[in-house]
């Protein structure tokens, strides 16, 4: 599984601006595992 911000780079490179990060899941050190991300793509609206 790549990291994180190699996968946001790649849909930045395509025409994608992040929109929301929303924490799912955490950890007892409130560290996140788990989140959704809501992204835009102008181009395909």
């Amino acid at each position: 599984m790549p990291h994180y911000l190699d996968a946001l780079r790649t849909y930045e490179e395509h025409g994608f601006v992040v929109t929301g990060l929303y924490p799912i899941s955490r950890k007892d050190d409130f560290s996140v595992i788990e989140m959704d991300c809501m992204m835009r793509n102008d181009k395909l609206a």
